[in-house]
């Protein structure tokens, strides 16, 4: 009898990890997009610049909280604030180092290019990429060289005054009374960050900024726009199997309350330099990173940090979808969530979540601009 019930169990323990709960999305902002867009006017709402027949400029990763969206515009240089799903922005933090002449409000914030954005009810963050004029003079754009060989121009689209791969600062605008500062570093001085990968709010208006530094992922805290300090990955080793193999710490995420944070790591085929394992680490704030998963599925990449001290992995569907495998703090795999894209493929774009789990995906249909939540 004993042993009845534990094959019983074992049956269900594997119906429960092969489970699929398949995800549906809803839209919960839509914004028309503007067409025909000169770089010279100043459009009302959300533009779109067609440059050499390529269409660009469509904003990255919004940000959003009760009372509307955030949206990065890296060729005008501002950030919109679209307030439910009104077609035109109430409120513009202007980065283009002269006023607007607009009836719109306005906040001036400092000069530069604006890259990801994260808010909650109170602040707004903006990172800010500072292009040196000594930078611009590396390129030769059609209307300044007209003698340059055809091969040897960029399009206008990937032309570095259009380009986010500058160092960057990080502002902070405080939604209530419209302050804006600059967030600072353990000197006091402004913080210059090399490579934002991502910005995202946890709770008390605590910021996680995603970076690069020393060639590895780091994860540097603010709350209230003050520093709490940065995390790096320690004491990741290669074991004495995968000595030889090249060892890559590929990105590093926090749990809510940043007490805890996960670590993915790859090694690599030391002659073709393919990846052949993938571990995931636990590491507590200024403690050492453990191995809590390996996996030899190496399209199984970390997505995101799962409840209860869990983790989630990505990858990609059979379908064209994307599949999140769920699994305990202690590596245990539990389900999975799938994620089927409706209608043209091609006008999804990013998909992410935040802290909280929610999970977003952006989508240009029928000339609108949308966010999609998946339930």
């Amino acid at each position: 009898m004993v042993g009845t019930i534990v094959l019983i169990s074992l049956f269900l323990s594997q119906c429960a990890r092969f489970r699929i709960d398949e995800l549906a999305p809803s839209t919960i902002y839509s914004i028309p997009l503007q067409m025909n867009v000169t770089a010279e006017e100043f459009p009302d709402g959300l533009p779109i610049l067609r440059t050499e027949r390529i269409y660009g400029n469509f904003p990255y990763m919004p940000s959003v909280n009760d009372d509307g969206i955030f949206l990065s515009d890296v060729s005008y240089r501002v950030v919109r604030f679209f307030p439910g799903n009104q077609a035109n922005p109430s409120w513009i933090l202007n980065a283009r180092g002269t006023p607007l002449e607009l009836e719109i409000e306005s906040t001036p914030i400092p000069a530069g290019i604006p890259g990801a954005v994260a808010s909650n009810d109170d602040a707004l963050y903006i990172e800010i990429h500072v292009i040196q004029e000594e930078q611009k003079k590396t390129y030769s754009p059609i209307d300044s060289n007209p003698d340059l060989p055809p091969e040897n121009r960029l399009p206008a689209i990937l032309r570095p005054e259009y380009s986010t791969a500058a160092p960057a600062r990080i502002v902070r605008v405080d939604l209530d009374d419209r302050t804006v500062i600059t967030l600072k570093d353990a000197d006091a001085a402004n913080a210059t960050f090399a490579r934002i990968d991502r910005m995202v709010m946890g709770e008390d208006d605590t910021l996680y900024v995603f970076h690069r530094k020393d060639g590895g992922p780091a994860i540097t805290a603010y709350r209230d726009g003050v520093l709490v300090g940065t995390e790096t990955p320690r004491g990741i080793t290669a074991p004495e199997e995968l000595k030889n193999h090249r060892l890559e710490v590929e990105s590093m995420i926090p749990y809510p309350g940043g007490e805890r944070y996960l670590i993915s790591a790859v090694f690599r085929n030391p002659s073709t330099f393919a990846p052949e394992i993938r571990k995931i680490y636990h590491q507590d704030r200024n403690g050492e990173a453990r191995e809590i998963y390996s996996t030899d599925e190496t399209r199984d990449a970390l997505s995101w940090a799962g409840p209860e001290g869990g983790f989630i992995m990505e990858t990609l569907d059979d379908s064209g979808g994307i599949l999140f495998k769920i699994f305990s703090a202690q590596g245990e795999y539990l389900n999975n969530q799938l994620l089927r894209f409706p209608g043209v493929r091609e006008s999804w774009r990013e998909t992410y979540r935040n802290l909280n789990n929610r999970i977003f995906s952006v989508r240009i249909n029928e000339g609108n601009y949308q966010l999609n939540e998946w339930q």
